[in-house]
């Protein structure tokens, strides 16, 4: 094979190379991202069932007082 062909080989190898770990790092961190995200609907979902429970507390504290 002659120089130039090696050099285009050489120079393929480097861009493949090169994309394959941007499109890792770009993996990587949209995994963090799902996960900070799957975190905050998790933490949103225990807050809304802490509201509920304390609503559904105040309602029977109501309805005791107004039953006497």
């Amino acid at each position: 094979m002659k120089k130039w062909g090696y050099g285009l080989l050489v120079l393929f190898i480097a861009v493949a190379a090169y994309q394959f770990g941007y499109y890792q790092n770009k993996l990587s961190a949209s995994e963090q991202n799902k996960q900070r995200l799957f975190g905050n609907i998790k933490e949103q979902q225990n807050n809304a069932a802490s509201a509920v429970m304390s609503l559904t507390d105040i309602h029977l504290a109501v309805t005791d007082e107004s039953v006497r």
